[in-house]
């Protein structure tokens, strides 16, 4: 069966679960669905937005969870970078 909803609820629902695995520190987790909400949300700001507030609204909304997808990115990149200087480069070949 087809999913109906439209990009707007899609986006709403991706950042909803992006939020809150967010808040649970899952971030590993929350950044792919950021990018995804991002994606559907700025669809629905250039195809189902009814009036320009809405589409305004939208953008922001998509640019903050930009903001914090790059953040998580590069918290993810400093917590490989530690483990990697914690362990020694033997020990994670063999991994």
């Amino acid at each position: 069966m087809a999913d109906t909803r439209s990009a707007l609820q899609k986006g709403i629902a991706f950042a909803n679960e992006a939020t809150a695995k967010d808040k649970d520190g899952e971030l590993a987790e929350a950044l792919p669905l950021y990018e995804r909400a991002i994606d559907y949300l700025l669809h629905a700001s250039k195809y189902e937005a009814p009036d320009p507030k809405v589409k305004t609204t939208l953008r922001d909304k998509c640019a903050s969870y930009l903001t914090r997808a790059e953040k998580i990115k590069k918290l993810l990149n400093e917590k490989k970078t530690k483990v990697i200087n914690i362990f020694p480069v033997e020990f994670i070949e063999c991994l």
